[in-house]
């Protein structure tokens, strides 16, 4: 929401779900999949949620996120994930067949350098991308990651990343990479992202999970913007799933949702990107045949 060349129903919010099987590895075939949001909390400021959901029938399965980054580095807040060198991590392929253009080594992991692995780290997580070397202005791109069990965090440098803009054009990726073992469908891959510059702050003060039944939910994401305080719950499912939460006052049947109220704790917004029904404390919504609303107080 929006559709392909429509107009969305908020200026503020907007989101993609995408569902897939991935049946063209060989012992690597999973259902997934990807909701990605951009959030904007004022005309200057704004952040995206990544939700990617992955499953497997096959034994011992496990799953990673990838994300990378122009930069010069990938900084982790975190004083305790103690990483160490692990450079056969990721070499399990590096000696098999390849045929140009016929017969690949997927999915080219042999190529990261300078590979470092946390132990087990259930905490949540904040890192930083920071590109320091471009003409103009430093920029950071900033990362908020929900604890989760059974998670192991690396950060690798990977191949160039081409046409980007100079000097990153000739320089090695920073990336991360993390691992769920296990099914990574109940409690997803979830990382908020904030882009920022030299001459701003970064406005997301905190970020943390929404869960029932220890299932994830969505999260609730604290933000100063330059002009006011937000708290905003970010409900993020799969199609036709239900959260309940008495405690927060919400009820929402459907996809996705965000909810944002200013320091007061008062209701500034309603969005509903695709669901059926949405209550907060007093408020219900219906969306009817649309499945969509937007609405400010």
């Amino acid at each position: 929401e929006p559709k392909v060349g429509e107009e969305g129903v908020s200026p503020f919010h907007s989101f993609s779900q995408t569902s897939f099987e991935d049946d063209k590895g060989e012992k690597a075939e999973a259902t997934q999949q990807r909701t990605l949001s951009l959030i904007r909390t004022s005309p200057t400021t704004g952040y995206y949620v990544d939700v990617f959901r992955s499953k497997s029938k096959l034994p011992n399965e496990y799953h990673d996120y990838l994300y990378h980054n122009i930069g010069d580095q990938l900084v982790f807040e975190n004083n305790d994930m103690d990483f160490k060198k692990t450079p056969d991590r990721y070499m399990g392929n590096a000696c098999a067949e390849w045929i140009h253009n016929k017969q690949y080594r997927n999915p080219g992991w042999h190529f990261f350098k300078k590979v470092k692995t946390s132990n087990p780290y259930d905490k949540n997580v904040k890192a930083t991308f920071n590109i320091k070397k471009l003409k103009g202005k430093n920029l950071f791109m900033q990362l908020h990651i929900p604890g989760f069990a059974e998670r192991v965090y690396s950060k690798v440098k990977a191949p160039i990343t081409f046409e980007s803009p100079e000097p990153y054009d000739t320089k090695k990726t920073p990336t991360l990479v993390i691992r769920n073992k296990g099914e990574a469908w109940k409690n997803p891959f979830v990382v908020v992202f904030e882009p920022y510059n030299e001459n701003e702050n970064a406005t997301i003060k905190s970020v943390s999970k929404i869960e029932q039944n220890r299932v994830y939910k969505g999260l609730k994401i604290v933000s100063h913007t330059p002009t006011e305080k937000l708290v905003q719950y970010v409900i993020t499912q799969s199609k036709n799933d239900i959260f309940k939460n008495e405690d927060l006052g919400i009820y929402f049947k459907g996809t996705f949702a965000v909810i944002t109220l200013d320091e007061g704790r008062k209701l500034k917004s309603i969005y509903i990107g695709e669901g059926d029904k949405l209550i907060y404390n007093k408020e219900t919504v219906e969306t009817g045949a649309n499945k969509t609303y937007y609405k400010t107080y």
